[in-house]
């Protein structure tokens, strides 16, 4: 969410035909609000996240994955990189922002981040890039979760 241009669409379409966009709080577009990708036996939830309330709240985002019956959750808007297993042996994503915009809520803006998944069968490995330090030096977490243990 939050393309805001229709260039950015293009450009992200450039780079790979399987795109999957959800609205923003800052676009006009018909994007849907949430959707959900079958990727193998997985079920990957896609919200903006502007929808969970309170912003940013665990509570809220686990309520949004239950609601959406998803074995992943990508969520963002509050632009803060996350990585958490759920209860249900899930998993909840937030990728952050790879500009490192900060939010109206921010004193500091946040550490430019994303995230890379390699899916195979129940097995999720997550890769979290992120600029971190006053060098701005690129830093690279890699966790490993599989659904099929909980």
């Amino acid at each position: 969410g939050n393309l805001v241009a229709a260039e950015v669409e293009e450009y992200l379409r450039r780079l790979g035909p399987d795109v999957h966009i959800v609205r923003g709080d800052m676009d006009s577009t018909t994007y849907p609000e949430r959707l959900i990708v079958q990727i193998g036996v997985l079920s990957i939830g896609v919200c903006h996240g502007h929808q969970a309330l309170p912003w940013g709240d665990e509570a809220a985002i686990r309520a949004l994955k239950r609601d959406m019956g998803v074995d992943l959750l990508l969520v963002g808007h509050s632009h803060k990189h996350s990585i958490y297993r759920d209860s249900d042996g899930g998993l909840i994503i937030n990728p952050g922002s790879a500009t490192g915009v900060p939010t109206l809520e921010d004193a500091d803006p946040p550490n430019p981040s994303f995230v890379v998944l390699d899916i195979q069968g129940t097995r999720v490995v997550t890769y979290s890039y992120s600029l971190t330090g006053p060098d701005q030096d690129v830093k690279v977490d890699r966790l490993v979760h599989d659904r099929s243990t909980k």
